[in-house]
């Protein structure tokens, strides 16, 4: 269990019982070690005693995974938050890796919680309200998708057993139930993706499909304990892919509007491009000046002039050219004459 303040009281006991005993060597090492490395006696506000994880796993590739907590509180602490990545990277002792499509889904609390989305993960904020060097017990469960097996000659199992704890974590314990028998031969565990675990470091047991075990070493905040078991080819069936169709709908509508545009744009708004019918007769009774001004949005001179000669062929009006004899650069002139009144 990490410092508190209590244990302060302790260490200057100490220190008051070197100085009587004229103990200065000994005094001297511990000064060092309080304020040389402090690492060692710096004090979080909760020490998970322990983090108990256990995992069922499904033949879809789906995880049901319940978490169980020991807190022990160093301070008064309101909330706690646990960090679960949705953005799960499979690493190898080989040192490849690979991108899982994974889905947190399901997640229940045995106390009020709250749920963020955060880019690389999901954070679950508990509300604890616990009490300086009391201890409490917590739990939390969710369903982990780690979606289709991308590895084509066999099937591979990743899972990250404890990470992103914001609070070290001195007891670590896990349980691992495959839906069938696996080999314990390919069943490995690293510390920040490090596969050089020794049995001093971890112990576990392979019992047909059940792996358990227990971390024998401190978990640092923000270290994480995964497991790769290597598994046959097809171990796992009908898993998801777990592609957001939604998001990619919300990709390609606008692509495909923008190209409607463009097409009515090209066929309908380019140039004003409009069919023109050439017609002998007037419809609907309009006249050539009525016309003209539905076609332009105006009336030019050439119009009044068309009326004119639209009139004459009503018989309303006579045009009469008169003979002003020959002159360079001239006609001659017309006068007309009302032959009846123009109804409109």
């Amino acid at each position: 269990m990490l410092l508190t303040k209590s244990k302060y009281d302790i260490i200057i006991l100490i220190i008051r019982e070197c100085i009587v005993m004229r103990k200065f060597r000994f005094l001297i090492v511990l000064i060092m070690c309080i304020f040389i490395f402090p690492c060692f006696v710096s004090a979080k506000d909760v020490e998970y005693t322990l983090f108990d994880s256990e995992v069922t796993v499904n033949t879809n590739r789906t995880l049901e995974v319940t978490e169980s907590y020991k807190l022990y509180f160093i301070k008064n602490v309101e909330t706690i938050t646990r960090n679960i990545n949705n953005r799960l990277v499979i690493n190898r002792e080989d040192k490849s890796q690979t991108l899982l499509s994974t889905k947190i889904s399901n997640i229940n609390s045995d106390t009020k919680h709250e749920i963020k989305n955060k880019d690389t993960f999901k954070a679950v904020t508990l509300k604890v309200d616990g009490v300086q060097d009391e201890s409490e017990n917590y739990e939390i469960s969710y369903k982990y998708n780690l979606g289709k097996d991308t590895n084509k000659s066999i099937d591979e199992f990743y899972y990250e057993i404890a990470s992103n704890l914001e609070d070290p974590s001195s007891n670590v314990t896990f349980t691992i139930i495959f839906p069938s028998t696996i080999d314990e031969k390919n069943v490995k565990f690293a510390i920040d993706d490090k596969y050089n675990l020794t049995e001093d470091d971890i112990t576990y047991t392979v019992e047909d499909n059940v792996i358990t075990g227990t971390l024998n070493k401190l978990l640092n905040p923000n270290q994480k304990l995964s497991i790769y078991v290597e598994l046959p080819n097809n171990y796992f069936v009908a898993a998801s892919d777990n592609f957001n169709y939604l998001n990619f709908l919300i990709l390609i509508i606008p692509i495909i509007g923008t190209l409607i545009l463009i097409k009515f744009f090209l066929k309908y708004g380019k140039e004003n491009n409009l069919r023109i019918r050439r017609s002998g007769t007037i419809l609907n009774d309009f006249d050539s000046a009525e016309i003209g001004y539905l076609y332009k949005g105006k009336l030019e001179e050439t119009d009044l002039t068309t009326i004119l000669l639209y009139l004459a062929n009503q018989e309303y009006l006579q045009i009469i050219e008169y003979d002003d004899g020959y002159k360079l650069g001239k006609e001659n002139s017309f006068s007309f004459m009302k032959l009846k009144e123009f109804m409109i």
